[in-house]
């Protein structure tokens, strides 16, 4: 999985935001630092699903320790910003089917709650496990 560092600035009275250096104009705020990862890690999806989408080349994310020798980077941490780390969870990749046993007043449920939220099984089952990872930080 690949996984892209971000550049976290804070300025007194303001929220939580990141930039990513490996991709040109995805950025993100949060309120708090939890806000942030689940803000960003969102973006980052969603910014390499519009580059995927558009026929443009995603960019490989750099290694911690080459990001350590970019003079921008070098800038933003003199100044007091923090790294983070987020995972790309894209939805662009290629589906796969899988069989999954559960109960069957668990799968009553899951029908009753995505019928309720107008989505597919599928959809929502999807979701519910990218929630999970993000809380997992």
């Amino acid at each position: 999985m690949a996984v892209y560092t971000g550049i976290v600035h804070k300025d007194a009275g303001s929220d939580y935001g990141v930039h990513f250096p490996d991709l040109p104009g995805c950025f993100s705020a949060g309120s708090d630092m939890d806000d942030l990862i689940q803000m960003a890690t969102r973006a980052v999806a969603f910014h390499v699903d519009g580059l995927a989408r558009d026929g443009d080349a995603v960019p490989a994310p750099r290694a911690v320790a080459d990001l350590m020798t970019d003079p921008e980077v070098k800038e933003d941490l003199a100044a007091g910003a923090t790294l983070i780390q987020v995972p790309l969870l894209s939805r662009a990749r290629a589906r796969r089917r899988v069989e999954v046993q559960m109960d069957q007043h668990l799968l009553d449920a899951i029908d009753r709650r995505a019928k309720a939220l107008g989505i597919t099984r599928t959809a929502f089952l999807h979701e519910a496990a990218e929630r999970l990872l993000l809380d997992a930080g």
